[in-house]
């Protein structure tokens, strides 16, 4: 599958069908709303294949050198593990570089033991469990990545 990377837009977060722990993560959630959100707060893109929409990143900055990071993708996104790996590992460092952070962090729910192990091998390293955190009350795992180059 040839896919691009393109700016995200609001309407991109509502045109994907949420994977099985996506739909977990968002139950509940207006995505509408939470896309927009999205939009305002920082940075932020997705990946399509075609005309259909894989999935949506960002980051939203929380103060100077620090942001979170967030993922939203879709069932056919999943399918291609490959694509999604590429795309953030090539782009992570250069966005970090670009907003001045020295600090990344994202939560990961803590029973999504593949997002779990792929967020390990982008270089990210677990801070500990966030009882109560999911918008349902779930566990989510806090994870950061830190950036010793800032010079």
């Amino acid at each position: 599958m040839r896919a691009r990377i393109v700016p995200f837009a609001p309407a991109h977060l509502a045109a994907i069908a949420p994977g099985p722990f996506d739909a977990i993560a968002v139950e509940g959630l207006d995505l509408r709303a939470l896309a927009a959100a999205r939009a305002d707060v920082g940075p932020a893109w997705s990946a399509m294949a075609g005309d259909r929409i894989l999935g949506c990143a960002g980051i939203v900055p929380l103060w100077r050198g620090v942001g979170a990071g967030w993922l939203f993708g879709g069932a056919e996104l999943r399918r291609h593990p490959m694509l999604l790996h590429r795309a953030v590992a090539r782009g992570l460092p250069q966005a970090m570089r670009g907003l001045g952070l020295h600090r990344l962090q994202i939560s990961v729910h803590e029973e999504f033991a593949a997002s779990l192990a792929w967020v390990e091998r982008l270089g990210f390293v677990q801070e500990g469990a966030m009882p109560g955190y999911g918008p349902n009350g779930d566990t989510y795992i806090r994870y950061a990545r830190i950036r010793h180059d800032r010079r």
